[in-house]
This record gives structure tokens, sequence and C-alpha cells, in this order.
């Protein structure tokens, strides 16, 4: 566990790492880092962070892994979050997206 700012949770921090490798694995490796100023969002970008997160989400609660921890944990999504070091909204958001079929 990590924890980079003062303020923030270590399942926080745990996250956004997560976050930033998957960013950099999918968009920048074998590619110099570039740095934009006055950077506005864009669809592209936003895409670029939804594959980040989803990258993250698989990363921490790989989706074999989560199921076996959700029929041993009885379907308690604090139990679930606290197993894989991340936060409760993280792990109700990734159950969400597996679904019922992929996690009951």
């Amino acid at each position: 566990m990590v924890n980079l700012f003062a303020g923030k949770s270590v399942e926080q921090d745990n996250f956004s790492l997560a976050t930033h490798i998957g960013r950099y694995t999918m968009h920048y490796a074998g590619e110099p880092m570039r740095v934009l100023k006055d950077h506005v969002p864009s669809e592209l970008s936003r895409q670029t962070m939804n594959e980040a997160v989803w990258f993250a989400e698989e990363f921490m609660m790989p989706s074999d892994e989560l199921q076996s921890a959700w029929r041993d944990l009885r379907g308690n999504v604090g139990m679930v979050a606290k197993h894989f070091g991340v936060s409760h909204l993280i792990a109700d958001l990734r159950t969400s997206t597996l679904g019922p079929v992929a996690v009951g």
C-alpha cells in the first residue's frame, strides 16, 4: 500500500496509481512523454481516461479473483473492497460493470 497525498485514502492512492499505470501502458509506452499546456479535455482524452480506469479496475480486481472473493464474502461489497485494497465505490462500480452473472 502506498499513501501519496495527505487527505486521500490509501485506497484512493492505489487506484489512482493503477489508473496512471494503465494510461501510460496503453497510450504512452514506447513514445516520449508529452506535457500539454492549457490542455482542454477532449472526447479522445475522456476515452483515454475511461480506458485507464478500466485497466485499473482489472489490474486491481481481476475478474476471476473478484468472482471468487464475491462468493467467499457473500456479496458484501465493503468486504470485497477491503480484500482488494480499493474504495467501496470502486468495488461497487467494478461489480456493477461485470454484472450479476459474472460475480454472482
